[in-house]
């Protein structure tokens, strides 16, 4: 999210140029990180893994990978300039753009994830019927529900709801809706209402995963059914639900700065400009963090990591074009590039068993 976004407190400490493009490049590192981060969560899910092995929880982690990278995708474009520049670019129609795709991804990851922390918790009451049920056509419906019903709400403020995105012709900021003091009734509406909802959901998802917790604990018990012994990895059922855990409470934490100083803007406290900026800025945090969570709590997903980096890193080496070179078990194999008779270059990879034991060990 641009540091532009509804802070006046840039015009009036406007930097010098070095210090603009160190911000911009800076902002346009990592905007680039998050979108290839991304990219392996989604790999792992639609490559590495076969159809009939993938959970709901994978259909959303990959519904939520696909969500930040389009965030990236849509907004980079028009406020990546700005960073270069003293005002924004592009004037009203930019800004409007920009933020009505900023809160519909925004909105989006965070029903997203809702979802999961309310999948793993009926996962958790009644295992025989989750397993039993449709998950391709379940995570569908609930992923396109989540997007037509986030678009709609992001589309609100285009009615008037909502304090105006520039104040004037000359404007040279692009104000948040949610971040900016309403001089109206009306427009208060969109901004009360978000709120409200973020807050209850946020208070309902904690909840949710209070519960989690408590059954999380006793799953041995209530996975003791010996039908679920056959097709229940129980290392991974553990997994998933600890990983939902943890990128629920993430997601909200990374939210809370922004909650608690959109619910004083609007409560006609004054908010220092600064602190705006920063708390805009941390509800991207959880699309940089999530894909490192994914490695760190699921062993699946890890695994899948370590194969991606595998076929990588081999198909960057020179392939093997000797139909009869040796190939070795002992952890690596021999690899030889034959040129005009005579073997030029030899080199060992890592096979991806290999690897995988190392990571295990350590």
């Amino acid at each position: 999210m641009p540091y532009h976004d509804g802070s006046p407190y840039e015009t009036a400490t406007s930097p010098a140029a070095p210090e603009q493009d160190v911000s911009g490049i800076v902002s346009a590192v990592l905007e680039i990180f998050i979108f290839l981060s991304n990219i392996l969560p989604l790999l792992v899910v639609v490559k590495i893994k076969k159809r009939s092995e993938r959970t709901i929880t994978d259909y959303f982690i990959a519904a939520l990978s696909i969500n930040d990278m389009l965030a990236v995708l849509s907004t980079m474009p028009v406020s990546l300039p700005s960073y270069f520049h003293r005002e924004w670019l592009g004037g009203k129609p930019t800004c409007v753009f920009y933020q009505f795709c900023l809160f519909w991804f925004q909105l989006s990851a965070m029903l997203l994830v809702t979802a999961m922390s309310f999948d793993r918790l009926l996962a958790l009451w009644r295992p025989m019927q989750y397993r039993n049920g449709r998950r391709t056509l379940r995570a569908s419906r609930t992923i396109i529900i989540t997007y037509i019903t986030t678009m709609i709400l992001s589309a609100l403020p285009l009615t008037g709801l909502a304090p105006p995105v520039m104040v004037g012709p000359d404007s040279r900021l692009c104000q948040s809706w949610l971040l900016t003091r309403s001089k109206r009734n009306h427009e208060a509406a969109y901004p009360l209402t978000l709120l409200t909802i973020i807050w209850t959901v946020m208070f309902a998802v904690l909840l949710c995963n209070g519960f989690l917790l408590k059954h999380l604990v006793q799953y041995k018990k209530r996975l003791k059914h010996p039908n679920l012994q056959t097709y229940i990895d129980k290392k991974s059922f553990k997994d998933f639900t600890r990983l939902v855990i943890v990128v629920a409470v993430l997601f909200y934490l990374t939210w809370l700065p922004v909650l608690v100083v959109g619910t004083l803007i609007q409560s006609g406290q004054k908010v220092g400009e600064l602190i705006s900026v920063y708390a805009l800025a941390s509800t991207t945090l959880n699309a940089l963090l999530n894909p490192f969570m994914y490695f760190a709590l699921s062993r699946q997903f890890r695994n899948g990591y370590i194969q991606i980096f595998s076929w990588v890193i081999q198909s960057l080496r020179p392939r093997n074009t000797c139909t009869g070179c040796p190939f070795r078990s002992n952890g690596y194999r021999t690899t030889n590039m034959l040129t005009d008779g005579r073997y030029r270059l030899k080199y060992k990879i890592p096979s991806i068993e290999f690897v995988e034991q190392i990571v295990t060990v350590l």
